[in-house]
């Protein structure tokens, strides 16, 4: 039977976990971040699965398991439901029996419930198959998922009265005391909180990617390391309280699923979506590994050089193990979230966008990136947030979210060079690059990037550079610029005709930023600060400095073949003072 002449109706259906970032990030005691991280990855990973559809003989779709994907048809199935993938706070799943959706859905909105404290809840949408469409009901449910979470009113747990006692970083009514052996005061938590502590001790990451890191060939480095549980165990030197969190995600995910589902049936399209989840989490997963491994083979230089010191915090206690300087908090398919030693996480950044290229580069590995026969070339965008110890954590992740939309705005937003016509036109295309942005605040207080950007990084004396606008088919992508921000910027991944702004190259900033350091060049640590202060006051105190610099023989390194200041009333200078003490190669 083909698919054209199924009668009776399906259903696909597509879950979100809502409430993931405050649920995550709602205080800045790490080992709540973290148990909170568990318990979102293990509520469609482990519940959906054990918990709610556990009683229904169901599938758990594996794309390795045949061979030949026509031997995939869904008429020839008759579990219910068919789990397609889990991804990302993702689920999405094909159902038959209209029935065991509202079941299903009941199910996992207790089982957020129980787990959580109500702090999390679902949004689902469904819709009814097009046998001849998958595509086309992607789409769809897709933008029906985005709506009903627009309109979904999150639903909060029961507070306190009067006479009840709050949990101080939540606010919420405290229901739990706990005294701990090295604290000498009670601490009173929520329902909550026990949850995250109980689930903080459940997390699998040391074993994934330490001990069962194959990159790590020498046994005792696997078990030599371990990472913080603690904000105050990244590494940092004493009297040093800067940190990075460093968000990750994938690059146009939509166009990759159009390139390989495009002409497939149903069932084939069903089995494809499967297989690309499975090879984005697999590829990120490896990724990672390799990213931390490159992190392992750099503490002895970086002790050296006294960037970290990984057992100051912990050196009274008789530990086994020694922390890294870097901690993974959300690991969920290519949505990717890391806190690191603040000196640390542009380089980490870096190394990671650039094993993301390598590995699926490696002629061993080539073909576990592959889908029929054609390299998936995926990229990512990064945005680092480097701020202290005391910031709030929730806004820390939705400043470093941010930063990664702007860099992957930036990366959509790359013109066509070299085809008649097409700049005319004002047509672009997207690029296979990864980019990175970043930011640097030193302050305590809550920021909003837009407004702290046009503030601080527009100069007095120079008209504000103009809106980057581009379109690619419907899309309208503005891209706001600054003054003194060259930022995001771009790290290649093809060698394809179409790059990049070559302008916005990465290893163009970092070549800057070395011959900023080059003893050769002469330039004292007190004329890199008097510079980039100068950026800070004025475009004349700019142009005042250069003379004088000029007067003393000091030569301002060439960017782009030019040591101009100023390109289209922005400057590259800025980008490469800022990160002088922030850079530090991982890769």
């Amino acid at each position: 039977m083909s698919e054209t002449e199924i009668k009776n109706p399906h259903y696909l259906v597509l879950y979100d976990v809502m409430g993931i970032q405050n649920f995550i990030f709602s205080t800045n005691k790490l080992r709540d971040n973290l148990g909170s991280s568990t318990i979102v990855e293990n509520i469609l990973k482990e519940d959906l699965k054990n918990n709610v559809i556990n009683s229904y003989d169901h599938l758990i779709l594996d794309y390795k398991k045949y061979d030949n994907p026509s031997d995939f048809k869904l008429d020839d199935i008759e579990k219910d439901p068919i789990v397609i993938y889990i991804a990302g706070g993702n689920a999405l799943l094909f159902f038959k029996d209209k029935e065991r959706i509202k079941e299903t859905t009941k199910k996992l909105t207790q089982q957020l419930v129980l787990k959580t404290g109500n702090l999390l809840s679902i949004a689902m949408a469904c819709k009814k198959i097009n046998p001849n469409d998958f595509l086309g009901d992607y789409d769809e449910i897709d933008r029906l998922i985005e709506k009903n979470k627009r309109e979904k009113i999150q639903s909060m747990p029961l507070l306190g009265i009067a006479i009840t006692k709050e949990e101080f970083s939540t606010g919420l009514p405290a229901q739990y005391c706990i005294k701990y052996a090295d604290k000498p005061d009670l601490e009173y938590v929520s329902y909550s909180t026990i949850l995250k502590r109980k689930s903080s001790y459940e997390t699998t990451y040391e074993k994934k990617y330490l001990e069962d890191n194959e990159y790590i060939k020498d046994r005792k480095l696997k078990f030599k390391y371990k990472f913080p549980r603690n904000i105050d165990y990244l590494c940092q030197i004493e009297g040093q309280n800067d940190i990075a969190v460093i968000h990750i995600d994938g690059n146009d995910m939509g166009r990759k699923r159009k390139t390989f589902l495009e002409g497939k049936n149903y069932s084939q399209s069903l089995l494809k979506m499967n297989e690309l989840s499975q090879k984005i989490t697999n590829l990120f997963v490896e990724t990672t590994k390799k990213t931390i491994y490159n992190i392992i083979e750099k503490l002895p230089k970086l002790k050296k050089e006294e960037i970290i010191d990984c057992v100051r915090k912990e050196k009274k206690k008789a530990i086994n193990k020694i922390n890294l300087p870097i901690r993974p908090l959300i690991l969920n398919g290519d949505d990717i979230t890391f806190i690191s030693h603040g000196k640390l996480g542009i380089g980490f950044a870096e190394a990671f966008l650039k094993n993301l290229k390598k590995i699926q580069n490696d002629v061993e590995k080539k073909e576990d990136y592959q889908m029929d026969g054609k390299n998936l070339n995926f990229s990512g965008s990064a945005g680092v947030l480097i701020i202290n110890t005391k910031f709030p954590f929730h806004r820390a992740y939705e400043l470093s979210e941010a930063l990664c939309k702007s860099a992957k705005t930036m990366g959509k937003a790359i013109e066509i060079k070299g085809k008649p016509g097409e700049a005319k036109k004002g047509n672009f295309i997207f690029t296979e690059g990864s980019w990175i942005d970043f930011h640097i605040s030193h302050s305590t207080v809550n920021i909003n990037l837009a407004e702290t950007r046009n503030h601080r990084y527009n100069i007095i004396g120079k008209e504000v550079p103009d809106k980057l606008k581009v379109r690619y088919l419907r899309n309208q992508y503005e891209v706001t610029q600054y003054n003194l921000l060259w930022r995001p910027w771009c790290i290649p991944t093809t060698n394809g005709s179409f790059q990049f702004m070559n302008d916005h190259n990465w290893s163009d900033l970092l070549s800057l930023i070395e011959r900023f350091k080059n003893k050769d060049n002469k330039w004292p640590k007190n004329k890199l600060i008097r510079f980039k202060k100068s950026f800070l006051e004025t475009a004349e105190r700019v142009d005042q400095f250069k003379l004088e610099l000029e007067r003393r023989e000091l030569k301002i390194p060439e960017f782009s073949g030019s040591s101009n200041i100023w390109k289209d009333r922005k400057t590259p200078y800025f980008d490469a003072l800022d990160l002088m003490d922030y850079y530090y190669q991982i890769y």
